[in-house]
């Protein structure tokens, strides 16, 4: 009896001590859901606060961009109609294009008005999302309203077609820790298919991660890239057109150097047995940067692809080891030095035809354009689209100009192939004594020299020998089983091997 006497009262203790427990919880709700409230409004503030911020940066962006560039004159970005909520939020981006330079160039017929693409945000800054480490998502979709229907007088089948065009396009931003930005530009899968014709496309999308408050007036900015591209398959009955799935990464810099590198890209297309493969594509900039009074992009470009080859079920087989492209634009006081370079470096390969009498292992060209003034080429084409000038004057004050500023250029063209080589060489300028330069007597004004060496194998290759001479005749000079050959220009007068020869731009 005392035993059960003795539980009975620990559990009136117990429950007691529970009664009191839960009296404290419910005394402590209201101050939770207060201190929730609080913490869920401070969210959202500060959200919306990067979100504004975030695209007030993007449209400095793009204003230097479109300052340097031949299509719009102005851009404006900007936020409209934010609705802060509790844990979401929506907003209307907004971007303006003023393309009215660019479409009178194009056509004077086309309205000039500003092209106005409206972007509707969903704004997720949830508990359940910070819990993921992100302190907010936003999904943009663009929107085809009446006032982008009325400003490119769309017809009720054009308007169906824009707005599933634009209904593929989406802009996903995340915004994290640390003034941390994570954005998404995607292509969403593409699947349509009409009278035994389909096109699939499981769609794209570049993710760039960067530092909020690193963007400022510069399309440079430290910043990781990714790229992905899914598979595409165009069906035409029987025939089926592939482009794999492949990837790509890379990096921007504050100091302009930037990479993108690819995994390799196939095309196929197996009914007619036909493959194309790119080992690899790298895009590569160095010390890039704009100059902001003329728009010019100084500093060095590389494109490069390696191991492409190409095959069908005729025969081709086809192996070019490289492809790679080289441009350059430095300043050194007032004017500028401009470079262009080409390589292509060939790899073993048999044709169905023999249309080609020798295999070429490499071709090279370098050029450099030096002491020159880009942006008066920029105005002088822009006046003569404009219909302000004709072509005749813009050739002859761009003479005019390279005279005065002592431009040069030079030319290296080499070819490399297993029946021989071949080189060349060339360098012009303005005799220093210059002082106004005509079209119609420019070759009065040109120094130009220009070597060309070429072996006897390769021309033999060509089974055209006997007439290579014959057309040369009087220049012809070999020596140690080449071809030799010396132009010169001065004075008016051109030379080849000593020979008087016609001027070639007579």
């Amino acid at each position: 009896m005392k035993k059960t006497l003795l539980c009975l009262a620990l559990l009136a203790v117990l429950n007691a001590c529970d009664n009191k427990k839960e009296s404290q919880e419910t005394a402590a709700q209201p101050e939770q859901s207060q201190a929730q409230l609080v913490h869920n409004e401070n969210t959202a503030e500060q959200v919306e606060q990067r979100f504004r911020d975030l695209y007030s940066r993007k449209n400095q962006l793009l204003n230097v961009i479109a300052a340097h560039s031949a299509g719009a004159d102005a851009f404006q970005l900007s936020v409209q109609d934010y609705q802060r909520g509790a844990e979401s939020s929506t907003a209307t981006l907004q971007l303006t294009l003023n393309l009215e330079q660019y479409l009178k160039n194009v056509d004077k017929t086309l309205s000039s008005e500003p092209v106005t693409l409206k972007f509707t945000s969903k704004i997720d800054h949830s508990a359940a999302l910070a819990k993921e480490g992100i302190v907010a998502k936003a999904v943009s979709n663009v929107v085809v309203d009446d006032a982008l229907k009325a400003r490119f007088e769309l017809d009720e089948e054009q308007q169906k077609v824009l707005t599933q065009t634009l209904s593929y396009l989406q802009l996903n931003v995340d915004f994290l820790a640390d003034d941390r930005v994570k954005e998404e530009i995607l292509v969403l899968p593409i699947h349509r298919s009409e009278e035994g014709k389909s096109f699939d496309y499981e769609g794209f999308s570049l993710t760039s991660a960067f530092k909020q408050s690193d963007i400022k007036d510069s399309p440079f900015y430290p910043a990781t890239i990714a790229l992905k591209s899914g598979d595409i398959k165009s069906v035409n009955g029987e025939d089926a057109f592939i482009i794999d799935a492949f990837e790509g990464n890379g990096e921007t810099k504050a100091n302009g150097d930037w990479f993108i590198k690819t995994t390799p890209i196939n095309f196929h297309n197996d009914k007619q047995k036909q493959q194309i493969r790119i080992e690899e594509i790298v895009f590569q900039g160095e010390k890039q940067r704009y100059e902001n009074d003329t728009g010019i992009m100084l500093g060095n470009q590389r494109y490069l692809a390696n191991n492409i080859s190409v095959k069908d079920a005729e025969g081709l087989n086809f192996l070019l080891k490289s492809f790679e492209i080289k441009s350059g634009v430095q300043k050194t006081n007032d004017l500028y030095d401009m470079s262009f370079a080409s390589t292509a470096q060939f790899g073993d390969y048999t044709l169905p035809m023999n249309v080609i009498p020798f295999k070429f292992k490499q071709i090279k060209l370098d050029t450099a354009l030096n002491r020159t003034n880009p942006k008066l080429a920029q105005q002088a084409m822009q006046e003569m689209q404009a219909g302000n000038t004709n072509q005749e004057k813009v050739v002859s004050d761009l003479v005019a100009n390279a005279a005065q500023n002592r431009s040069t250029l030079d030319l290296a063209f080499d070819v490399d192939t297993q029946e021989g080589k071949a080189n060349a060489k060339m360098n012009a300028r303005f005799a220093d004594d210059v002082k106004d330069v005509t079209l119609e007597k420019i070759e009065q004004y040109l120094i130009a020299d220009a070597k060309v060496v070429i072996d006897e194998s390769l021309v033999k290759a060509t089974g055209m020998e006997q007439l290579f001479e014959a057309q040369l005749g009087p220049f012809i000079k070999k020596e140690n089983g080449k071809y030799l050959f010396d132009f010169s220009l001065k004075d008016g007068k051109a030379t080849i091997n000593g020979q008087p020869a016609p001027i070639p731009m007579k």
